[in-house]
């Protein structure tokens, strides 16, 4: 099913502050990016942030590594119009229905949709909102992820 995750960093990974961890990641999150590589995930990341300040910021919190694909908001047209979206599909030789974006705004849902990819809305109040600008479904914590992407992975295997 999805071969490729593409997640918006601020807000979505990055809480911007230092935790009990010591990072600025939101709690587990350097645990999830680690085994959701290990499981084979292509892992991508769209930010408004400039290019060299959203590596400068994985860099200094640990998470870099898992990260295939990194595109700033120097990188082209940015949220929510699909140009960056699909420079990773071409970049990666990736199709619509193997990514899925992973954000904490409905930019970011608007992003996925006007891209005609799917996409998950994280540490959100209003569900109503996320699932109205295209979120699939809308998960508490990011760290949710790994458990609706098994959900997934089972029903598209009993089909």
């Amino acid at each position: 099913m999805y071969k490729c995750l593409v997640f918006d960093w601020s807000g979505t990974l990055f809480a911007g502050f230092a935790g009990e961890d010591g990072t600025a990641l939101f709690f587990g999150v350097a645990d999830m990016l680690k085994d959701l590589r290990a499981q084979g995930y292509i892992i991508a990341s769209v930010s408004m942030l400039s290019h060299a300040r959203l590596a400068a910021e994985m860099e200094e919190n640990g998470v870099k590594q898992y990260f295939s694909l990194l595109k700033g908001s120097d990188s082209g047209p940015m949220k929510p119009d699909p140009a960056v979206m699909h420079d990773i599909m071409l970049e990666l030789d990736l199709v619509s229905h193997e990514l899925l974006m992973v954000g904490d705004t409905t930019m970011d849902m608007h992003f996925a949709k006007n891209a005609g990819i799917d996409a998950v809305g994280v540490h959100e109040t209003e569900v109503g909102i996320m699932k109205e600008a295209g979120a699939k479904t809308v998960l508490e914590y990011v760290t949710d992820l790994p458990l609706f992407l098994a959900s997934v992975q089972d029903t598209a295997s009993s089909l």
